[in-house]
């Protein structure tokens, strides 16, 4: 039987830290610099650098739909636009959970996108 081999995602969810002194943070290798879209979020692909130092291929969510915060994608496309991001570049994503600047009842999850190289 052919079985089809999905790119996994990345996800978010599975990070937990607190604290922007100590963010968590996803060392990444730009694998396409074209966006693209699922039915719940705007991607990437990347290669996701290991605990063992080896590269997976991953798909990176930079906006989820139904979400309003755009800080990654910004980042992104600011960096993209700039000539800082091609195919190969190296970068990397510090990210933290933190009390909403408008609702301190809500907790919103922070980024840092890095350019390596």
């Amino acid at each position: 039987m052919n079985e089809k081999k999905w790119t996994p995602f990345i996800n978010f969810k599975e990070y937990s830290s607190h604290n922007p002194q100590k963010p968590d943070v996803l060392e990444l290798q730009v694998a396409d610099t074209e966006l693209f879209s699922t039915l719940y979020s705007t991607n990437l692909r990347v290669y996701e650098k290991g605990f063992d130092g080896d590269w997976t291929e991953k798909i990176l969510p930079v906006k989820n739909h139904d979400s309003k915060n755009f800080s990654l994608l910004q980042q992104w496309e600011k960096a993209f636009h700039k000539g800082l991001i091609t195919v190969n570049t190296h970068i990397r994503i510090k990210f933290w959970m933190e009390k909403s600047k408008t609702n301190a009842n809500r907790m919103i999850r922070r980024f840092k996108l890095i350019i390596l190289d």
